[in-house]
């Protein structure tokens, strides 16, 4: 009992793996190589039951550290969202978990200045505005001043190099339709609505005879989809709604629906 309330005396030391395991008499412990080399260890030795515990305190933070560089050799993380990840290890207390952050942080392993850095050339890169990109480096947990990080010029430059590829996107829409679309679109990439309100002038002008065009081959598919209709205010009206809906202009509908129902009269 002695022995048990002031330590317990090393009966042999075995070596497994990458592990040692540590008996006194018939129970062991097993500990890291760390830990191992953390103080001497021989068969006779007397260790405290502080001694233990932090032999395997140090194995259990190397067991933690392993995870967390295999994670990052993976992908990169910010700070933020490694200790979220290592924080789904419930057997790992926080201080354990900012211990091995810090260590990591030391050896440049973890570096939030470098990744805000590299995400921010990247998503500029592939052309995202102001806000996506701040959103983005939020959801990482990473700092980023816009007013030093983002200037007007560059912004609208940014925008310009989509819009070439929004326009033949949504080049087979109503030219109504296709400004919206290509504002959301703009919006969604993340550029604030004075850079779009800027950019879209920059639209190609709406062409006449692309727009009839198009609006009368829609015309035709939308009076065979209402045709069932014997009604004509009624398919008038569904015929109307559908093709408004798409964004043709309600004037230009109507020209071509009475052109149609002269035919149908005849």
């Amino acid at each position: 009992m002695q022995q048990e309330r002031n330590g317990k005396t090393i009966t042999k030391i075995v070596r497994n793996k990458d592990m040692f395991n540590v008996y006194f008499n018939n129970e062991y412990i097993s500990i890291s190589k760390e830990a191992y080399e953390e103080i001497y260890l021989f068969v006779g030795r007397e260790l405290s039951l502080e001694e233990i515990d932090s032999l395997l305190v140090t194995t259990k933070m190397g067991e933690l550290l392993d995870y967390a560089k295999k994670l990052i050799f993976k992908k990169r993380y910010s700070e933020m969202k490694l200790k979220e990840k290592l924080s789904t290890r419930r057997k790992y207390s926080n201080i354990q978990i900012s211990i091995v952050i810090d260590k990591l942080k030391h050896a440049n392993l973890i570096d939030d200045d470098s990744l805000t850095k590299d995400l921010i050339d990247y998503m500029n890169k592939e052309n995202y505005g102001k806000y996506k990109i701040i959103n983005k480096l939020k959801e990482q947990g990473l700092i980023v001043n816009p007013i030093l990080t983002f200037s007007d010029e560059y912004e609208i430059m940014k925008a310009k190099a989509s819009l070439s590829k929004l326009e033949n996107k949504y080049k087979d829409k109503p030219y109504n339709k296709k400004v919206l679309m290509i504002k959301n679109s703009l919006k969604a990439l993340g550029f604030e609505d004075s850079v779009i309100n800027d950019v879209i002038k920059n639209i190609k002008d709406k062409s006449i005879e692309d727009e009839y065009s198009l609006l009368e081959k829609e015309f035709k598919i939308a009076i065979l989809r209402h045709e069932s209709i014997k009604q004509r205010e009624i398919f008038k009206d569904k015929v109307f709604k559908s093709l408004m809906s798409k964004g043709f202009n309600y004037n230009d509908i109507n020209i071509i629906w009475e052109g149609y129902i002269n035919e149908v009269d005849r």
